[in-house]
């Protein structure tokens, strides 16, 4: 008698642990939710045109689905199952203008300008039997990508030298200002930025300050120090 109660307290516990267990997972999805302000475009290669808020050129689809625009960098991010999955940016695998696509596969794009970087995340969802593809956009404001930094707060050069690297750390969406541009250049690149410098005859150390923000999470500001 006694053994068959323990057994039957042994059941109703583990029905009890069960029915908990399932209770406890209902509100965790399968997936990451798809954001609200991601946009939806149907693609025909070699006549189609991707419209990103924030850039200031389309990007092109030619007919073998090779994604190609101007002033712009590609990367693939892989395998994933929407443009949500997208929260990163590689520092390696960029390339110079084109990037084929394929369903199943997300992308990062990066726009170049002369103030700085804009990001988009891109998803390609399906390519239909006409060999129409539907993609899915997303232009994330600042800061979405993560934290912004920088490899050094602090610059030091010497008087006649001509240029040098500022990396990013945390690649994403930025925007570059220089308190002073008669010295002093500043070109963007996805993960780094080059500088650029005047010999400095003037006999004295000269100093400049580089902004940089992406709007959200960081401003930060970078000395820079010239010697005589």
């Amino acid at each position: 008698m006694r053994k068959r109660l323990i057994f039957l307290i042994a059941i109703l516990v583990s029905l009890l642990s069960v029915a908990c267990s399932d209770s406890g997972d209902t509100n965790v999805p399968e997936f990451p939710e798809e954001p609200s302000d991601a946009v939806s475009h149907t693609v025909i290669p070699g006549y189609s045109s991707l419209h990103i808020d924030m850039f200031e050129n389309p990007v092109y689809v030619d007919e073998a689905f090779v994604l190609y625009g101007d002033n712009m960098r590609f990367v693939q991010y892989g395998e994933c199952k929407g443009v949500g999955y997208i929260n990163e940016i590689p520092r390696e695998g960029w390339t110079l203008r084109s990037m084929p696509m394929r369903a199943g596969a997300g992308y990062l794009i990066s726009e170049l300008a002369a103030d700085g970087c804009n990001m988009a995340a891109l998803y390609v969802d399906s390519i239909n039997s006409k060999g129409n593809a539907f993609v899915k956009t997303l232009s994330p404001q600042y800061g979405t990508f993560g934290r912004f930094a920088v490899n050094t707060k602090t610059i030091n050069i010497g008087a006649t030298q001509n240029d040098t690297l500022l990396y990013l750390i945390h690649p994403t969406t930025y925007t570059v200002a220089l308190q002073n541009t008669e010295w002093m250049t500043a070109l963007p690149n996805v993960t780094y930025i080059q500088l650029f410098f005047g010999n400095n005859d003037s006999g004295r150390e000269r100093r400049n300050v580089i902004h940089l923000s992406n709007g959200v999470f960081d401003n930060v500001d970078i000395q820079v120090v010239q010697a005589p």
